[in-house]
């Protein structure tokens, strides 16, 4: 028992309160968790009669950006570092406030003949507001900022010309949910290179660190999402041919990559 206990602190206890980042170890074992999280709320939702659109994700999106800029404040020190403010717990702590403010939606509606998207839409946008506004009080990198949107527009861009010029060729880029996850991810290898590479920032995560550290540069992220992105993505659409289970796969695969992009983006802008 205490060999099990020993090996539980020192792959998942200890990671998290002396901040050295994943193993091989915890990141299967969130990876299993994320997935058994993604086949519970889907089944919930599913139950409720919505269906998996970008109208849910878009839902979603404010609480998106509230957790990572909570997550950034706690990195700030203007919060306490605890389970519930970091990751993975703050995922769970962000699910529970969606999953309230969709049930205060679901009253609102029935009492008040108010559309529940946009109760939760306009809550959300209230407590990620909140939020940021603590964090442009701590700007210190305005500079950094411009230079990492301006890059990410690019990169968006290109993503946009070379779907218009081999979109028939490249099928994966067919969709719009399949442009939303490129853009993320590449987003997110933007955000990670200026911030490895310019501002000495760590990469948490064990492949992309191996990867780095291997190359010396963090630019090889575009490489590692361009090699594992389009195979995920034709593997999705090929085989995963229920349209609304198809999407709520690409909208999970969108946060992780939007959730690391938006709090990375906000620990260099306040250089925390």
């Amino acid at each position: 028992m205490n060999s099990l206990l020993d090996l539980f602190r020192r792959f998942f206890i200890d990671p998290i309160w002396e901040r050295s980042g994943y193993n091989w170890i915890n990141t299967l074992v969130y990876g299993l968790l994320l997935g058994i999280a993604a086949v519970v709320t889907y089944q919930a939702v599913k139950k409720t009669g919505y269906k998996f659109d970008i109208d849910l994700f878009l839902m979603f999106t404010p609480f998106l950006v509230l957790a990572t800029a909570v997550r950034a404040l706690v990195d700030a020190g203007r919060y306490p570092y605890t389970y519930l403010l970091i990751s993975p717990g703050i995922y769970f702590t962000t699910m529970a406030i969606f999953a309230i403010s969709i049930v205060i939606g679901l009253v609102l509606r029935r009492f008040a003949e108010i559309e529940v998207k946009k109760t939760v839409i306009f809550l959300g946008a209230i407590l990620a507001a909140s939020q940021l506004a603590l964090l442009l009080e701590m700007v210190k990198r305005p500079v950094a900022g411009i230079s990492t949107i301006l890059l990410s527009i690019g990169v968006c861009l290109s993503v946009l010309l070379v779907s218009r010029l081999w979109g028939e060729r490249l099928t994966f880029l067919g969709s719009r949910e399949n442009k939303m996850v490129l853009w993320f991810h590449l987003i997110d290898a933007t955000v990670t290179f200026i911030g490895v590479d310019f501002y000495g920032y760590a990469e948490q995560h064990v492949l992309p660190r191996g990867l780095i550290d291997m190359f010396g540069t963090a630019s090889v992220m575009y490489l590692l999402k361009l090699a594992v992105l389009p195979v995920v993505l034709y593997l999705l659409d090929k085989y995963v041919e229920e349209d609304e289970m198809n999407i709520f796969m690409k909208m999970i695969i969108m946060v992780l990559g939007l959730a690391p992009a938006t709090r990375n983006f906000l620990r260099i802008i306040i250089g925390a």
